[in-house]
């Protein structure tokens, strides 16, 4: 359960400015397992963010006409959060300095991140889980879990070929993002003559993070009638982490299964490649630095509020090394489709009008998890209700 409170005055300096403050709170209930020395308990998280906009390119050397315009702005913000887990603590820290713009009749979206500071900071950690990523099989995990700094570049865009209500019912959409981290900080420590710490290069005495991440995903829906409609998605992204890096952070690497993913599995819970989960919480090794997503579903609506869905998921997500302490994971060409997670269901789908609330049940097809032969895989054949359903509650469509 989440909730955030915001206030906003659009014309702070008298020229069309906009500042805004987002107070935001969350708690989860987890499950925890008494293996991995973990009680049933609760996560929460709280923070806030404050933000100041600018109608128009605040940007040096650029023709007066471009800075103002149509749908161009500049964005300053900052941001604390506070993460607090049975297992650990975490703070965040974030400046942003990004600019935004729109094109082709407000059907394309751009958001260029001249400049991203992330300071994460790991404040506390459990005796078990201190424990846990001192093991020498978990170097990846210790890696992604130490204070460290990320800085990035980045860009993005969203292309909607419709627009308004028709954008739910036909046409496609195009979202795509690339992001570069730990240049500057690294061609500093270059050009200073900065000496490494265990391996790494540091700022202000704390690693920073080094990688390329890019991503994309693709959604076309194919209207048969009013009532009835196809929908498609492909997502597909990579993270290489290099340099001053051994692993990609934490919250910076993807996930499969959860209700906008392959929706037999619940979330966090597939892959990466045929590794084997240890658990409700292995969920710090079941990430990956490749991502692969297939979905395609059936949407019926009605005359009332009720719509209704079938729909078939594949996918999964890898390691772009041979991680020791998740064997299994690597990505390789000859035999990633043997290793896509497949998963098909039902959703049934109030609609409200200002909102729609998504209650899906997935089940395994196909489950790269099991050792064996590829035809031990196909729990399909003999399914477990207790392991191979999952029950998704979601806000909007998953594409």
């Amino acid at each position: 359960m989440a909730a955030y409170t915001t206030f906003q005055d659009r014309n702070i300096f008298n020229g069309s400015e906009t500042f805004r403050i987002k107070l935001n709170g969350a708690f989860e209930s987890i499950n925890g397992n008494s293996d991995y020395d973990i009680v049933s308990d609760i996560y929460y998280e709280y923070g806030g963010e404050a933000s100041l906009t600018f109608p128009q390119f605040l940007m040096p050397f650029v023709p007066e006409q471009r800075r103002q315009q149509v749908g161009a702005s500049t964005v300053f913000s900052t941001g604390l959060n506070w993460r607090n887990r049975p297992e650990y603590n975490r703070r965040f820290l974030s400046l942003d300095w990004k600019y935004k713009w729109m094109a082709f009749r407000r059907k394309l979206n751009q958001t260029f991140t001249l400049y991203n500071i992330n300071y994460v900071a790991t404040p506390w950690t459990s005796t078990w889980f201190s424990n846990y990523l001192k093991e020498k099989d978990n170097a990846m995990l210790k890696e992604s879990y130490k204070d460290q700094f990320i800085t990035r570049t980045s860009y993005m865009l969203n292309f909607t070929s419709k627009m308004g209500k028709r954008a739910q019912t036909e046409g496609f959409t195009i979202q795509a993002s690339a992001d570069v981290a730990g240049t500057l900080p690294y061609l500093y420590s270059k050009l200073s003559g900065a000496e490494k710490v265990d391996g790494s290069y540091e700022l202000f005495g704390i690693p920073f993070a080094q990688y390329f991440k890019t991503s994309g995903d693709l959604t076309y829906l194919f209207p048969i009638d009013k009532f009835n409609i196809i929908a498609s998605h492909i997502g597909v992204g990579i993270a290489v982490p290099y340099s001053n890096s051994e692993v990609v952070p934490y919250e910076q690497r993807f996930f499969a299964g959860g209700p906008n993913s392959v929706r037999g599995w619940s979330t966090r819970t597939l892959g990466p490649g045929t590794y084997e989960s240890k658990g409700s919480s292995d969920f710090l090794n079941q990430t990956g630095d490749i991502k692969l997503l297939l979905n395609v579903e059936y949407r019926l609506k009605t005359e009332s509020f009720l719509e209704y869905a079938l729909f078939a998921d594949a996918g999964n997500v890898w390691t772009i090394k041979n991680y020791e302490n998740q064997p299994g994971g690597e990505f390789k060409f000859d035999t990633f489709i043997e290793e896509m997670g497949i998963a098909w269901g039902l959703g049934i789908r109030p609609n409200f009008g200002f909102i729609l609330v998504r209650l899906d049940l997935g089940m395994k097809i196909f489950n790269p998890e099991i050792a064996g032969s590829p035809k031990d895989r196909w729990v399909i054949t003999h399914p477990d209700l207790g392991q191979d359903l999952a029950f998704h509650f979601a806000i909007g469509y998953p594409f």
